[in-house]
């Protein structure tokens, strides 16, 4: 048998229901291609924005009684229930029992402390892009109307949801045992099979040539939710990077609150 063989066999024999994987970040930050990338992989499948994490936070609210902010106090026969809920319907989305499944919902950024109670083992692929950049592609975009995206109406309340999601990004990265990798959409334009094998090592998976060609997977995917549906399927261009400085006048006012967080992912201010 031969090594990536054997290294694809042991993540299907040991992926269990207590090692989930997400796939987070911000919206706009490069989710959609770097899902694109990873179920090019002949292991991997991506489930895209469902609801197993949305319906297992129903259950512990309605069917055992509990507030998000007490689902600490939940006993372990509870806690294994919302589990077994997660599972469940994580498998009833998907197509292929023997890949590793990718649960991908960016603002699932905000569901760390579930997460880590529910599957303090899960792995976490968080997706980054200049800060700049993704606030003003969501100003730009018209997504489908929801409780989270209605902060993307104003660059005031954009920025300031940046600033709160990313907050909590590190608030719970400093009171839990996150296992997480950072994949910088910038890094993918720079060198794609480094960034790529950064993020497959983490789950414990070979490299595999099929992620070159995540265009064709693209292509001849069913449906991929705008407003990256066109952009995936072109080669990887770096004219947008900066783009977010045609507007630098409107942004000045809010960098106060963006430096440090352009500083602190390694970005030039």
């Amino acid at each position: 048998m031969s090594k990536d063989r054997a290294s694809i066999d042991f993540i299907n024999q040991t992926q269990s229901d207590s090692h989930p994987v997400f796939l987070i970040g911000f919206p706009r930050s490069g989710t959609t291609l770097l899902d694109t990338i990873l179920r090019s992989h002949r292991a991997v499948e991506v489930i895209e924005e469902k609801d197993p994490l949305h319906l297992t936070e129903i259950l512990g609210i309605n069917n055992l009684q509990r507030q998000i902010s007490n689902f600490n106090s939940l006993k372990e026969n509870d806690l294994n229930a919302m589990r077994k809920t997660y599972n469940s319907r994580l498998k009833f989305h998907s197509k292929d029992a023997g890949k590793l499944i990718i649960d991908k919902l960016p603002l699932h950024t905000v569901a760390i402390p579930l997460i880590n109670l529910l599957f303090p083992n899960a792995k976490v692929i968080f997706a980054l892009r200049h800060p700049c950049y993704s606030i003003l592609s969501c100003l730009q975009q018209v997504f489908t109307p929801n409780i989270a995206m209605t902060n993307f109406t104003t660059l005031d309340r954009s920025v300031d949801y940046y600033d709160k999601v990313m907050n909590g990004w590190i608030t719970y990265n400093e009171n839990f045992n996150v296992d997480y990798t950072i994949s910088k959409y910038e890094d993918l334009l720079d060198n794609f099979d480094e960034s790529v094998l950064k993020v497959l090592k983490h789950l414990n998976l070979p490299w595999d040539d099929g992620v070159r060609e995540y265009r064709n997977t693209a292509k001849n995917r069913e449906f991929i939710k705008p407003p990256s549906a066109l952009q995936v399927v072109q080669p990887l261009y770096k004219s947008s990077v900066g783009r977010w400085k045609n507007y630098q006048k409107y942004f000045a006012e809010h960098m106060d609150k963006l430096n440090p967080w352009i500083n602190y992912f390694g970005y030039s201010i």
